[in-house]
């Protein structure tokens, strides 16, 4: 999975399935409305998911402008899968 920081500082979280000069095809997106990070959201591409970490999850199938992104991370921890993130989900509540 990757981090996509968008120029509006929106930050997904999110399975990329294709990209094109116009756009990138996301599957199990969501926006980290709140990172519960102290490092930052590197944090979370590096080391996963915090307890404090709050997921909004967007449809099946989203896309986006490549022109949109400030810049990408792939995530490090190799239990981050869509599959670990929507069990993680499953355990939480969504939002505040």
């Amino acid at each position: 999975m990757k981090i996509y920081v968008l120029n509006n500082h929106w930050c997904l979280l999110a399975e990329e399935i294709g990209r094109t000069d116009t756009s990138i095809e996301l599957s199990d997106a969501y926006v980290i409305r709140r990172w519960g990070t102290t490092r930052g959201i590197g944090q979370i591409a590096i080391h996963g998911l915090r307890e404090e970490t709050i997921l909004d999850p967007l449809a099946k199938k989203t896309t986006i402008n490549p022109r949109e992104i400030t810049f990408e991370m792939t995530c490090d921890d190799e239990n981050f899968t869509p599959e670990h993130v929507a069990g993680w989900m499953a355990d939480k509540r969504f939002g505040d």
